[in-house]
Parts: structure tokens; C-alpha cells; sequence
């Protein structure tokens, strides 16, 4: 009961990857069990086991569609694992197998502590050496990941300097679309003006053409869904109820995630993205980057526009200002000539 209230309170991707593991692992024992009825003099063919390989499909399919782990990192370290624990293991057994007549030459009946010595110092190594393999590869691996995760976090840091919504929009799509290397980055702002959300910025290989202004009514379900769920959204996070207004406006945009970007309650606008150029995923640290860069775009849109707003009032004022100085001006030399008039008149 636990279980199920906590998979009821997870997002639907989640619950999505939870069902999967579950079930493969359901299958994966039902189906393994049959095999020990013999233990207990039970007559049963096993042909049930033949559906545990099953297990693995399942956990295959949850990652490879609901993002349940990074394959490409999993497949990597699995293979550093095994080779480093083939040297750990295999390096004892073939010095004992294959060396086993030469070390007894010269030591003995106490051949085997050259082999076991050999397994306790590679046993003791062994991790050290599987970590260090492990960050080697993966920093060349994922080198190119990391590269444009760290230029979103410097954008992110220095965006808020930019003090005018148009270029800021600009930067911000330019920014995604040459690091990321995507099909296409567009970003939608909230008109304060007609209360929709526009899209102000567009770049890419297949970008969109500003003078469509595609907009989106606050009142559309993909709007609701992200000022509810205040999260990253993806076809693969959309329940069925959920899935047909909004997989159609995904359609229309080209996109796989769209990435909101908030102030406190207030849904400031999103980023829509499309595939990425290489054909691979987004990763989990993909996702949390362009989540950070979201929300301090957010935050720097909104300082543009009280940036902009305040430059307006400070532009009225001193027009203001110069109309009031023309007036005095005008007054002031009206008052000179009338004076100079009757001192003519009256001298």
C-alpha cells in the first residue's frame, strides 16, 4: 500500500520507469522460481523459465524510452567493470593454472600463495583502478556533453546583464542552438500586452519564421500543464488524458521538451527544443542544465522589461522635463520683451 501511494504521488515518467522495473522483475522471478519446485518434490515442467530473459526486455525498453538510466554511461561502466575484475580474477587463475608446475618447482606445496597474494593485491587495487579507468573514459566520453553544460551555466550566470528582451531572446536561443547543436531552439515569452505567449526568438536548421508569431493562448492545455506540473515537458511525461491537445501543439513546434522557466507561481515563458543534430537523448544532466538556464532566463527577462519600462518612464520624464524648460524659456522671454516694451513706451 505504501508502494502504491508513493508511485501515485510520482510524476508520470516515473511512475512509468517504476511499472516497467517492476513488472520485469515480477516476470524475472515468477518465471526463475518454477525452476526450484524440484527442490520441494514438486512436479512441474519449467517452462515458465523461458519468459525470464523477459526481465531484461522490460528494464531495456524503460530505459530506452522513459529515460530510466544513461545507456551510453551504463554500457560503459559495465564494460570497464568487467574488465577491470577479468584482470582481478583472471590474472590469479591463469598464474595458478598455467604457472602452477614452475612455481611448484621452486616453492612447493606452497605454490598457491603466489596466486592468492596476486588476487588479494589486485582485489585491493581493483577499485581504485575501475574508478580511475572509469572518470578517464567518461571524461571523453561525455566530454562533449560537459562542454556545452558548462557554457549554458555561463550563459546562465551572465545573461542577467543584458538589458533588452529582444537581444537577451536572441542570446538565449543562439546560445542553445550552437552549444547543444539542436534542430532548432525557440523561446516563448508572455505578451503582456495581449496575455499570450509568443514566440520572440527562433535559431536553428529548421528554426521558425518570426513573422508567423506563433502564439499560445494562456487558457491551452500546455500552458495549464506546465504552470501545474512546473516542469520540464516531453511526450514521455504526459499522461493519456493529457497527451492529445499537447502532442499536437509538440507537433506543430517541432520540439521533444519544452523547458519552463518560472518566477515564483509565475510561468515567465519556455524554451522549445528539437532533436538534437548527433540523434542522441537528452540525458538527466542535460535536462537539469536547461532547467537552470530557464529560470535565470526567467528572472533576466523580467529584469529587461523593468529595465525597459523604467528607461521609458526616465525618457518621458526628461521629455517632460524639456517641455516644462521651453515653457519657462517662452514665459521668461515673454516677460523681457513686455518689460522692454513699456520701457520703450515709458522711458
Amino acid at each position: 500500500i505504501l508502494l502504491l501511494r508513493h508511485l501515485a504521488r510520482q510524476p508520470i515518467q516515473r511512475q512509468n520507469q517504476i511499472k516497467y522495473v517492476l513488472f520485469g522483475m515480477g516476470i524475472g522471478y515468477i518465471c526463475g522460481s518454477t525452476c526450484f519446485l524440484a527442490v520441494y518434490d514438486i512436479d512441474f515442467n519449467p517452462w515458465p523459465s523461458l519468459f525470464t530473459p523477459l526481465y531484461g526486455a522490460f528494464i531495456t525498453y524503460a530505459i530506452l524510452r522513459y529515460r530510466l538510466m544513461d545507456i551510453k554511461v551504463v554500457i560503459t561502466r559495465t564494460g570497464i567493470l568487467a574488465a577491470t575484475y577479468l584482470v582481478v580474477l583472471g590474472l590469479p587463475f591463469a598464474v595458478g593454472g598455467w604457472g602452477r608446475v614452475w612455481l611448484s618447482t621452486r616453492l612447493g606445496e606452497s605454490w598457491w600463495l603466489v596466486p592468492v597474494g596476486l588476487c588479494t593485491v589486485l582485489a585491493t587495487i581493483g577499485p581504485f583502478a575501475y574508478a580511475y579507468l572509469r572518470n578517464q573514459v567518461e571524461a571523453r566520453l561525455l566530454k562533449e556533453q560537459r562542454r556545452y553544460q558548462q557554457v549554458l551555466q555561463h550563459a546562465a550566470r551572465g545573461m542577467t546583464r543584458v538589458r533588452n528582451v529582444a537581444k537577451l531572446a536572441r542570446f538565449i536561443v543562439c546560445v542553445i542552438s550552437d552549444a547543444v547543436r539542436v534542430e532548432h531552439a525557440s523561446l516563448f515569452l508572455l505578451d503582456q500586452a495581449t496575455h499570450r505567449y509568443v514566440m520572440v526568438a527562433s535559431r536553428g536548421p529548421r528554426r521558425f519564421v518570426l513573422e508567423s508569431r506563433y502564439a499560445v493562448q494562456p487558457d491551452h492545455a500546455l500552458v495549464q500543464w506546465l504552470i501545474t506540473h512546473r516542469r520540464i515537458l516531453s511526450e514521455e511525461v504526459l499522461a493519456p488524458a493529457e497527451a492529445a491537445a499537447i502532442t499536437q501543439v509538440l507537433a506543430g513546434l517541432r520540439a521533444v521538451l519544452l523547458v519552463p522557466g518560472y518566477i515564483e507561481k509565475d510561468l515567465v515563458g519556455w524554451l522549445a527544443l528539437g532533436k538534437k543534430l548527433s540523434g542522441e537523448g537528452y540525458s538527466g544532466d542535460d535536462l537539469h542544465a536547461f532547467s537552470t538556464l530557464a529560470n535565470e532566463a526567467a528572472v533576466a527577462v523580467e529584469n529587461a522589461r523593468s529595465y525597459e519600462e523604467l528607461q521609458k518612464a526616465h525618457d518621458q520624464l526628461r521629455i517632460t522635463y524639456d517641455r516644462l524648460v521651453d515653457q519657462e524659456r517662452f514665459v521668461a522671454a515673454g516677460q523681457f520683451a513686455t518689460g522692454l516694451a513699456h520701457e520703450i513706451k515709458n522711458p
